[in-house]
């Protein structure tokens, strides 16, 4: 199991509470103190698919899903974008911080268990080249490759690529959103996934344009795809 494959990592590099980065034990991610600070996210009464609140009815996707018609078959977060969790997830991912993955990759983990979703393999939301030479790391493949060997399934790190250099969707207003995601995404070998559940794996969800245009790429090519993300945020600007 993954927290096992840890443990002698953990000796070097002690795991931190993600958000006050104190030391904690090998089996959590936040310290009781700041646990109470998290927003979990609860999906009784929001749609399947972006997490919205929607009034209690047979139909688990609101109206804007079944427009855009996401090609992705439900949507698992863990917890709400905002306060410590979203200083946290900007640290870990803006402010090279690639130790926060342990913590991060736990609650994932802690978080799927708890669904009791099925997947067969886990694929990550990739960044470009160029991106990726800037920033160091990937942060969602780094939890990704972490939720595959918790599961023991396997990770296809190069499978979903990122062809277009875009602008940072958090730096856009929703309309520019779309514009700069369209196209942006390509599938390398795909026979991989064929007749397969995807596990999709990113950080954040917010108007959820990233996470459509990449499920989108994949689609024709498994059996079906799950989204996961570690926070669900909304768009503030």
């Amino acid at each position: 199991m993954f927290y096992k494959k840890i443990n002698i990592l953990s000796l070097l590099f002690p795991d931190t509470c993600i958000v006050c980065k104190k030391p904690v034990r090998i089996s959590s991610y936040a310290c009781k103190r700041c646990n109470d600070k998290i927003e979990y996210i609860n999906p009784i009464f929001k749609c399947k698919t972006c997490l919205s609140h929607i009034p209690k009815s047979d139909n688990r996707i609101c109206g804007f899903c079944l427009k855009e018609n996401p090609q992705y078959s439900r949507l698992i977060s863990c917890v709400a974008y905002k306060g410590y969790i979203k200083s946290s997830l900007q640290a870990y991912k803006f402010n090279n911080r690639p130790d926060l993955h342990i913590g991060f990759s736990k609650l994932a983990c802690e978080t799927l268990e708890h669904d009791g979703v099925y997947f067969d393999a886990v694929i990550s939301m990739p960044l470009h080249r160029n991106k990726l030479l800037e920033r160091g790391y990937n942060q969602s493949a780094l939890i990704a490759k972490n939720i595959a060997k918790h599961f023991e399934v396997p990770f296809y790190d190069d499978l979903l690529i990122k062809v277009k250099e875009t602008k940072t969707q958090s730096e856009l207003k929703y309309a520019e959103r779309r514009k700069n995601i369209k196209g942006a995404f390509d599938v390398n070998n795909p026979e991989r996934i064929n007749e397969n559940t995807i596990l999709l794996v990113d950080d954040i969800f917010t108007t959820g344009f990233t996470m459509r245009e990449a499920a989108k790429t994949c689609a024709p090519h498994t059996d079906k795809i799950i989204a996961f993300t570690i926070a669900k945020g909304i768009l503030e600007n």
